[in-house]
């Protein structure tokens, strides 16, 4: 059997889950109805927290590629 050590992301998951997991049946809520919205819930944040990171580094690697004149002329526009 092959074990790793749990990624960030994955805490990060684990402690979604169960927050909202005690949140959701507090409210009176059963476990399997629980469970599906958790996991849903909490792999939803997970997959757009991804797609955030993906995007910002995407943004980061346009700006130091724009050549200097770039700026320029997004500055002329703007008058």
């Amino acid at each position: 059997m092959h074990l790793s050590e749990a990624s960030p992301v994955d805490d990060q998951y684990v402690t979604c889950f169960n927050d909202c997991e005690d949140k959701c049946k507090s409210e009176g809520n059963g476990y399997s109805f629980c469970e599906m919205k958790c996991d849903t819930d909490c792999l939803a944040k997970q997959a757009l927290g991804r797609l955030h990171e993906y995007l910002m580094q995407k943004t980061n690697k346009k700006k130091l590629k724009r050549r200097p004149h770039t700026a320029a002329l997004l500055s002329r526009s703007k008058t």
